[in-house]
């Protein structure tokens, strides 16, 4: 038996699953009590100097559900999954241990939080659809297609515009060209894109490789999907002239919807990964987010638990090495940076995750799909199909029960998914009918939908196609 009291519990619902984290003062495992309605509670009594005291309550339910935290052993910090809710239901819980005094729970307060409404989902096309879009930057890791307004947007950025795409009655049409960032001095090198809780905006981050002596900029703006407008960008960060060739930005944003943006910027004469958040109407002083002296690091990817907002970044040297660092929210980035493994992967790949666990997809140079995953990434599953590009996506449903996939091109160049289910193991590669030239990305959008763009040949040179994921 453990005496301990809650010391922090924050409920994460979404439409038909929720994430219930708590912590104690005190370590033991913990259990979830929970159901639709509210539970019958018994008073509890105890005698002092003779005169019977209430004490508390016991809550009682007939037939509750009862869920373990996912944490093996006695732990501080409690992690409770729960999926295939009902629909706007609410529900109430209690997180009790079992060896409590007097042979009973020790039980904690009384809870309750409601699902959020569930809009219409994304629709799969039938087919991909093509069109021509010369100069187009697209990398894997980042995010160019959102579900929105019962449609399809793709923000695709070019050397000397950035651009956003609506589809319409099967076409995709260009958006407030007249409006679209441009660059004052050099050229575009890198964007990434994310989509608001509320569906409101598409928040952007791109970078500006500028001709010297102009600062090279990280800027950043937003897109209005209630008017398909363009805002008007502000700058995160502003780099002195430099000429090395690593210039990738990525995005991510928190709860609040919050933007954080990573960035090269220059130290001790060569380029390593940087951090700012938006502040109010400014931007937080630069923090080393990933470091490794005397190396070029090129493609930065992170990404933000949607329960803690804990941001996660990972970014590969020139000697294909690969870095992963972890900043709690309101922290400070680990000292210690966590390798994945030394001199086998190709520079490009992708982070995503599930609820509090970061997942990684990418290439080897043996040309096999690897997947790393963990707190930091440090387990990994090594030679799960063979592919025929260097571009590995990694998808991932936000809510339970922590279904995982990787879209890559298969080696007849086709465009293929291998699945894993929650608690089994990585499924047969499932290729598709469709010609992947280079390079291809891919995202998620709940509940059930991927969304991939790539480059192909012909003069309909971008294709787009949406599906549904192998856990539909």
């Amino acid at each position: 038996m453990t005496w301990w009291v809650l010391t922090g519990l924050q409920a994460t619902p979404a439409p038909t699953s929720a994430v219930v984290l708590a912590s104690t003062n005190n370590a033991d495992f913990l259990y979830m009590a929970w159901a639709y309605h509210k539970p019958s509670w018994e008073a509890r009594y105890k005698t002092v100097r003779g005169r019977r005291l209430l004490c508390g309550h016991y809550w009682k339910w007939d037939t509750p559900t009862i869920t373990p935290q996912t944490e093996p052993g006695d732990t501080l910090t409690h992690t409770f999954s729960l999926s295939n809710l009902t629909p706007l239901s609410t529900i109430w819980y209690y997180l009790f241990a079992l060896e409590g005094p007097y042979d009973r729970e020790i039980q904690g307060p009384l809870c309750w939080f409601t699902l959020p409404f569930m809009p219409p989902g994304p629709i799969p096309t039938d087919e991909p659809i093509y069109w021509a879009i010369p100069g187009r930057i697209l990398r894997c890791g980042n995010r160019y297609t959102f579900w929105a307004n019962n449609t399809w947007y793709a923000f695709i950025p070019t050397s000397t515009s950035l651009t956003v795409w609506k589809l319409i009655d099967s076409v995709f049409n260009r958006l407030d060209q007249a409006n679209e960032p441009t660059p004052a001095i050099g050229a575009f090198w890198d964007a990434d894109a994310r989509l608001d809780s509320l569906s409101a905006y598409i928040h952007i981050a791109f970078y500006q490789r500028s001709t010297s002596p102009n600062d090279h900029l990280c800027r950043y703006v937003k897109f209005a999907l209630a008017t398909d407008t363009w805002g008007s960008p502000e700058t995160a960060h502003a780099e002195p002239y430099h000429g090395w060739p690593a210039y990738h930005v990525s995005l991510a944003l928190d709860s609040n919807d919050k933007p954080h943006v990573v960035f090269p910027r220059i130290d001790l004469g060569f380029p390593i990964v940087f951090y700012r958040n938006k502040v109010a109407a400014s931007w937080s002083a630069p923090e080393m987010a990933i470091w490794s002296h005397y190396r070029v690091i090129t493609c930065d990817t992170c990404w933000i638990d949607p329960t803690n907002d804990a941001f996660h970044v990972c970014a590969v040297t020139n000697m294909y090495l690969h870095w992963y660092n972890k900043r709690p929210a309101g922290g400070s980035f680990q000292a210690t940076l966590n390798s994945l493994l030394s001199g086998t992967n190709l520079p490009q790949h992708s982070l995503a995750a599930g609820v509090t666990i970061p997942h990684i997809a990418q290439i080897s140079q043996t040309w096999r799909v690897n997947h790393w995953e963990g707190i930091p990434p440090s387990t990994h599953q090594d030679d799960l199909t063979l592919a025929d590009s260097h571009f590995a996506n990694m998808i991932s449903s936000p809510a339970p029960p922590g279904e995982i996939c990787i879209v890559y091109a298969d080696l007849n160049n086709k465009l293929a998914t291998i699945h894993r289910p929650p608690g089994g193991d990585w499924g047969a590669e499932q290729p598709t009918e469709y010609d992947v030239v280079s390079p291809l990305t891919a995202h998620y959008a709940h509940p059930d939908v991927i969304a991939a763009l790539w480059e192909c040949g012909g003069s309909q040179d971008t294709a787009f196609h949406a599906f549904y994921a192998p856990w539909h």
